[in-house]
């Protein structure tokens, strides 16, 4: 879809800028939406952040909560990081809140990520969801659904591992500190399923007695193997211990709909949005046969050479191509 929005960033390539702070999010939102009603829910984490963020929307929905979720990146179109009661707004509602966000975008010198994330602000305050779902882009610290105009939520932290640490930082440690800095001392953390010291690292984060840890069910895991194979069936019983947390009542499993691109297949053809070592790795002891060959496409800022390595741990043949239409594509060659 040719949006306003993306005919708005490509003129002026204002996404490539990777200022790191919260002021500019902050004053756009303070003044565009000024308070958040919705009860919210921010997913940080290295792994699985799309599939939790949609799992926790789809059971809340399920029992009868309104949603507003916003995620990222799309797939195949735009439209699809904002989504009420889990359906994407469409190209028309897109525009128009393009437009009632257009003032602050130019005002504060947004970012493509904090132009979308104002715009599913916007969204909420004008649809009046029960909850608000946000997964983080990068990081936690500086990511713009950290604003602090956002006081009172449930943090929901995934597996960790040290995929962005080029960007943010060198250390397992100084990662924690990262997703760890989304936490408010006001509410309980529900932690996915991680080794104990990392738990233990998001412990030390955080004043002693003052954070309550909810950790899922493990011994539940195979009943959550019995609807998605690994490492969904981890991410599905993460979001079932965080709804299960915010409704305060226990809930039946069920077999819920995957976002695009998470072992999708079609025909002999499965793609799958794996974009780092532990989620390749992950990925590939999914599998009960191994495919004849992998189609690898990959972002510049990461290491295409590594991941090629990794790979050929598995198979063979490896086809690079790039992602079409994204400015930030690592080429071929």
């Amino acid at each position: 879809v040719d949006s306003l929005f993306e005919r708005y960033f490509q003129q002026t390539n204002e996404y490539l800028d990777l200022d790191l702070t919260l002021d500019r999010i902050n004053g756009a939102v303070k003044e565009a939406v000024g308070a958040i009603g919705a009860k919210t829910v921010h997913i940080a984490g290295t792994n699985g952040k799309g599939s939790t963020s949609q799992f926790i929307a789809a059971l809340l929905e399920k029992q009868g909560h309104s949603t507003l979720l916003f995620t990222s990146p799309h797939i195949i179109d735009i439209t699809e990081r904002i989504r009420h009661r889990l359906i994407p707004v469409t190209p028309d509602e897109f525009d128009s809140l393009f437009r009632q966000a257009e003032p602050f975008i130019v005002k504060y010198r947004l970012t493509y990520f904090e132009a979308v994330f104002l715009m599913a602000v916007i969204h909420c305050k004008n649809t009046a969801p029960e909850y608000l779902i946000l997964e983080t882009g990068l990081g936690g610290r500086y990511d713009a659904t950290n604003t602090d105009v956002i006081t009172v939520k449930t943090p929901v932290i995934t597996s960790i591992s040290e995929a962005h640490k080029y960007i943010l930082c060198g250390k397992i440690t100084e990662i924690v500190c990262e997703k760890a800095a989304v936490i408010k001392i006001t509410s309980p953390v529900c932690m996915a399923c991680n080794p104990a010291f990392i738990i233990g690292l998001f412990q030390k984060e955080i004043p002693e007695g003052r954070i309550e840890f909810i950790l899922p069910d493990m011994s539940r895991l195979d009943e959550a193997r019995a609807f998605y194979s690994d490492p969904y069936s981890y991410n599905y019983l993460n979001a079932h211990n965080v709804a299960e947390h915010l409704l305060q009542k226990k809930m039946a499993f069920e077999k819920l709909p995957l976002p695009m691109c998470r072992q999708e297949v079609f025909g002999r053809i499965m793609f799958d949005g794996a974009h780092n070592p532990a989620g390749l790795i992950s990925l590939f002891k999914s599998f009960k046969t191994m495919p004849s060959a992998v189609i690898l496409s990959t972002t510049r800022d990461r290491d295409v050479a590594k991941f090629c390595r990794l790979v050929e741990r598995y198979v063979p043949d490896i086809i690079l191509t790039s992602i079409p239409g994204n400015p930030r594509a690592q080429e071929p060659g």
